[in-house]
């Protein structure tokens, strides 16, 4: 019996700020750059891509992600604290846990 792959895990990224001009001609967005640490992590972990979107909050405060679409949301904060909701309740509607680190 061949055993089937589990799904990639679905990431909401919540661009919550914006990085200053200068550096964002270089790196991107909040969005790009943690992608990027997402997708190098699943690699050197050997895990599947995660399936990443990110939305621009600061300019579009009314567009946001179904959150029981999503296995976690990473909310950017601002540019010394990201945050990262895991998880999301049987209705898809609270967080089941919060994470706060400091940016790299």
């Amino acid at each position: 019996m061949v055993a089937l792959a589990e799904a990639p895990p679905r990431i909401a990224i919540l661009e919550a700020d914006v990085l200053m001009p200068e550096l964002q001609a270089v790196y991107g967005r909040y969005g790009d750059i943690f992608t990027r640490l997402l997708n190098a992590g699943a690699e050197a972990a050997c895990l599947l891509t995660p399936q990443i979107s990110s939305w621009d909050i600061m300019n579009h405060p009314e567009k946001y992600p179904d959150p029981s679409e999503y296995d976690a949301i990473l909310v950017t904060g601002s540019r010394t604290f990201p945050y990262m909701i895991r998880g999301v309740d049987a209705q898809g509607t609270q967080p089941t846990r919060i994470r706060h680190g400091s940016m790299l």
